[in-house]
């Protein structure tokens, strides 16, 4: 069971990692619409990137922190969801989010949602109490 719980919280495997498109060629990927999530390699570790129409290229979000028991989760995320409990509410999936911060260090922010709930309103309520720029909401509701 330890040894489970460790996996949960390591982050993507190797293997998952190296299936990952490779950061340096982000250029020859094109997002279908403006913040969309995609996950690169970059070096050993998984980056999240959000596409900007506007300037037709990846703009780093920061490092795949975590995730969940083996398998597929939605959306192609690798791995599952857990469930979890945040600010005393329980949720069925609760998902690890890192931020850049203009200081240049990351913050690292839990997301809670249940199965149908509104992705859009889960995502905006998450802004909203983190105060986080607005354009982020497409890029938290994909996730």
């Amino acid at each position: 069971v330890e040894a489970h719980r460790t996996q949960q919280h390591k982050g993507p495997t190797a293997e998952e990692i190296a299936k990952l498109p490779q950061w340096e060629m982000n250029a020859l990927t094109q997002g279908r619409s403006e913040g969309q999530v995609q996950l690169f390699r970059k070096g050993d570790k998984a980056i999240a990137a959000q596409w900007s129409m506007d300037s037709r290229t990846w703009i780093e979000v920061g490092e795949v922190t975590g995730t969940n028991s083996g398998g597929s989760g939605g959306r192609g995320a690798p791995g599952t969801t857990q469930s979890g409990t945040i600010n005393g509410k329980f949720y069925q999936h609760v998902l690890p989010i890192e931020i850049d911060l203009p200081s240049g260090g990351l913050q690292t922010l839990q997301i809670g949602y249940n199965t149908g709930e509104n992705p859009f309103v889960v995502a905006q309520n998450f802004i909203d109490e983190h105060m986080l720029n607005q354009g982020y909401l497409g890029q938290i509701a994909d996730y």
